[in-house]
C-alpha cells in the first residue's frame, strides 16, 4: 500500500509517503532556492520586474557559488551544452516545403 492510514476524528485518512531521502533532498533544495529568490525580489526597491530583469536574477542565482558547488554548476553547464547542440528540425529538413499554402477562402 502506497500510503499509511491514520485515525483522525473517527475517519480513516490516507497519508502519502514522503518519498526517498534523495527526492526529499531535491525538494528541500528547490524550496530553499525559491525562498532565496523570494527574498531577493522582496528586498529590491523595484516594484515591477521585466523579463530581462528576472532572467538576469535567475542567471546570477544559478551561478551563485554559495548556493551551488562548483561541481553542480559544471554539471549544469554540460547539460545546457548538450541541449543547445541539438539540431532543430525544420520543415525543409523533414522533406516538406518551406512554406505551405493556406486553403482559399470562399
Amino acid at each position: 500500500m502506497a500510503a499509511t492510514l491514520e485515525l483522525e476524528q473517527a475517519q480513516i485518512v490516507p497519508v502519502p509517503r514522503l518519498g526517498s531521502p534523495e527526492d526529499l533532498s531535491r525538494r528541500l533544495g528547490g524550496l530553499i532556492v525559491v525562498e532565496y529568490l523570494m527574498n531577493l525580489f522582496g528586498a529590491s526597491p523595484k516594484e515591477l520586474f521585466g523579463r530581462v530583469d528576472i532572467l538576469a536574477v535567475l542567471d546570477g542565482v544559478k551561478k551563485d557559488r554559495t548556493l551551488f558547488p562548483e561541481a553542480v554548476i559544471a554539471m549544469s553547464d554540460r547539460l545546457n551544452a548538450k541541449q543547445t547542440t541539438r539540431h532543430a528540425t525544420s520543415p525543409k529538413a523533414l522533406g516538406a516545403r518551406g512554406r505551405c499554402k493556406l486553403p482559399a477562402r470562399d
